[in-house]
This record gives structure tokens, C-alpha cells and sequence, in this order.
């Protein structure tokens, strides 16, 4: 009986829990370079790469985001408009760029990549367990 009290509680402790997943993906997509499918210019530059880090967004920047989509019905979910806005100002943290400038030169097979990236980013910072508050 012991034997097995002992495999399980390995099998416990060895099994990621889904606030350990979430660290991992938080940490993987927090910030990072996207090459572009489709590289854009504006004025005489060229961008072929967009740099990222959603960590410099400011509460401003993020409810400012959320706002852009007006016919958003459920403020639990990020709406692809609101993805959007949240990696273009997560690029703007990182360049020169002016956000609305991203969201209306990326490519629509890139604009994919940076939804997803921002929606993954965003649900996982909701699941992290250092922002659990324990106190009363």
C-alpha cells in the first residue's frame, strides 16, 4: 500500500498543472520576433520582421485595445479585432512603428500568426498563478 501511495504521489508531483502550463506558454510568447510571410513597407522602410513584447503594454494600452472593437459581446474572450490591436502595441513597445500603421500593413496570412500569438499570450497571463491573490 505504501508502494503505491509513493508512485502516486510521484505521478502528482511529475504531472505539469495547468498554472505550470501556463507559466510555459506565458514564458514562450511573451515576447519574441515574427518573420513576416509577407514583409510590408512603409515610407522608404521595409519590415520583414516584427519584434514583439507584450510585457511593455500598459494597462492604458491594453484597455484601449479592447476598446477598438465596439461589437465585441463577451469581455471574456479577445475578439480577433482586440488581438490584433494588443500585438500591434505590443510592437510599437518595441520600434518605431505606430500600431494602427501594423494593423493596416500586415498581411492577412500574417495577421493570423499575430492574433493567435496575442490570444495564447493573453489567456495564458490570465492563468498564471503568481497573479492569484490568496488574501482576505
Amino acid at each position: 500500500m505504501a508502494e503505491i501511495r509513493k508512485v502516486e504521489e510521484e505521478v502528482k508531483t511529475a504531472k505539469p498543472s495547468q498554472e505550470d502550463a501556463a507559466e510555459k506558454i506565458y514564458d514562450n510568447v511573451k515576447k519574441g520576433v515574427m518573420k513576416l510571410v509577407d514583409p510590408f513597407s512603409i515610407g522608404s522602410e521595409t519590415y520583414e520582421e516584427l519584434e514583439w513584447d507584450f510585457t511593455k503594454i500598459s494597462g492604458w494600452d491594453y484597455a484601449a485595445a479592447c476598446d477598438i472593437d465596439t461589437n465585441k459581446p463577451n469581455v471574456f474572450r479577445l475578439s480577433q479585432v482586440q488581438a490584433l490591436a494588443l500585438f500591434a502595441k505590443a510592437v510599437n513597445k518595441c520600434c518605431t512603428l505606430d500600431w494602427q500603421d501594423v494593423m493596416n500593413s500586415i498581411s492577412g496570412a500574417d495577421a493570423i500568426n499575430a492574433i493567435q500569438t496575442a490570444t495564447v499570450f493573453f489567456v495564458s497571463a490570465g492563468r498564471r498563478r503568481d497573479r492569484l491573490s490568496t488574501k482576505a
